[in-house]
């Protein structure tokens, strides 16, 4: 299951989403959109969501620290 977070590399909600997939051991690719010109469209297209952090799974996306925590906790 590939995972992708979004995020911010200096935002405490994203450092908090971080701490979360490396304690919860997950493999996953950070995308700091801010490090592109179009890093923000990219993250946009394909979470449907300006605001870091964002976890996606597989398509489907998990916005904010709290959405983050539920996956991870049914995992």
């Amino acid at each position: 299951m590939p995972v992708k977070l979004f995020g911010l590399s200096s935002h405490p909600p994203t450092q908090q989403v971080i701490s979360l997939l490396d304690q919860a051991d997950m493999d996953y690719e950070f995308i700091d959109p801010s490090k592109s010109l179009t890093g923000f469209q990219v993250m946009f297209a394909v979470t449907g969501s300006r605001n870091p952090p964002i976890l996606c799974i597989d398509g489907k996306a998990y916005r904010g620290v709290e959405a983050a925590q539920s996956f991870i906790a049914t995992r």
